[in-house]
């Protein structure tokens, strides 16, 4: 057991941001759902089935809401970032708990409004292995043209760093060169550059360690980057690069985004059409992708209808329950039918 805990693959997920375009103070994005499971319960999952076998989530904003989206989640630590200063300062508070425990081996870091899928954790994980030093792997994606994302330098097949869209422009601004690993680059040959950041790192537990402690805010946003710890590995040695297919990694900002996303996990109802509901449902309304969702009728004891306001409540399930099958519209119509032709449909 201990040799497998010192080279098995944790993941340090980075989901203390504010998350502010999805309009909620109560909620943290990650812990929104997404056809009726927690985004960040869904990447842990992705993750585990891809090979990762321990979980830091760094929290800050509506840490609650995080941690109460994974419960009863196997494998799964927590780092407190307070307050905000960087991803780079970000990776450094989850590292310091793995590094608590005693891990040692492979780490896999991203984003919590990221989704990747078990394929994408496995080879990027693998990929670390065809860097020069085994040390580090970075995500890649085919550069858009326009974008807020970092852009990934390279020269001769060699990864240099990875500059962000804010640092281009103000070199562009202040009329400079970017310096990468000794050389010099127009930040217009690193807007062109053809591949962006996908996000996604690899990184041997000891050597990030020591590459976050290189970390400077001397940057356009005045934080510690992970971005910057490329430019040090790749000072070492080669670091390799994974090409991600963005389909099989997709990313939210707005909760109508995650509505898009969320489609994507939908199973269309006639995969469960052997349950008497289901079948009712494909009969009415066709197969369509659904969610299907159950509730238990519960007897409150005492405390009714104050949970909303912070107060307790004292109550228990009964062996009565609700089902659901629903599916998503494209309007804001509403239509509701029972099994019990006693209860009228509406619309």
């Amino acid at each position: 057991m201990a040799g497998d805990f010192q080279t098995a693959a944790a993941a340090i997920i980075l989901c203390a941001g504010k998350g502010t375009r999805m309009g909620s103070a109560n909620i943290n994005k990650v812990a929104f759902d997404c056809a009726g499971v927690p985004v960040v319960r869904r990447i842990v999952e992705n993750m585990r089935q891809g090979g990762v076998t321990r979980f830091v989530i760094v929290v800050g904003h509506r840490a609650e809401s995080v941690m109460s989206a994974l419960s009863g989640v196997p494998g799964v630590l927590y780092a407190y970032q307070a307050e905000q200063h960087g991803t780079g300062h970000a990776a450094g508070c989850g590292l310091a708990v793995l590094e608590d425990i005693g891990f040692k081996g492979r780490v896999l870091i991203s984003m919590g409004d990221k989704i990747v899928s078990p394929r994408i954790v496995r080879e990027l994980l693998g990929s670390m292995a065809s860097s020069g030093t085994g040390e580090a792997c970075i995500g890649v994606q085919p550069n858009p043209g326009k974008t807020s994302k970092g852009h990934v330098v390279m020269q001769d097949g060699r990864v240099l760093g990875i500059v962000e869209a804010k640092d281009i422009r103000r070199a562009s601004d202040e009329g400079r060169q970017i310096r990468l690993c000794g050389r010099e680059f127009s930040p217009q040959a690193v807007a062109e550059t053809p591949y962006v950041n996908a996000a996604l790192y690899a990184f041997d537990v000891k050597a990030l360690g020591e590459a976050l402690k290189t970390l400077n805010p001397d940057n356009a946003q005045g934080e510690l980057y992970l971005t910057d710890a490329v430019e040090y590995f790749a000072q070492r040695g080669d670091v390799a690069f994974y090409r991600a297919d963005p389909a099989e990694m997709p990313t939210y900002s707005t909760r109508l985004e995650l509505r898009k996303i969320a489609r994507q996990f939908l199973r269309r109802a006639s995969e469960f059409a052997s349950d008497g509901l289901c079948a009712a449902f494909v009969a009415k309304y066709g197969d369509r992708p659904c969610v299907i969702t159950s509730s238990p009728g519960r007897i409150n004891l005492m405390g009714r209808h104050i949970e909303h306001r912070g107060g307790s409540t004292n109550m228990m399930a009964t062996n009565q329950r609700m089902t659901f099958v629903v599916s998503p519209r494209e309007d804001d119509l509403v239509r509701i039918a029972n099994l019990d032709s006693s209860f009228p449909e509406a619309e």
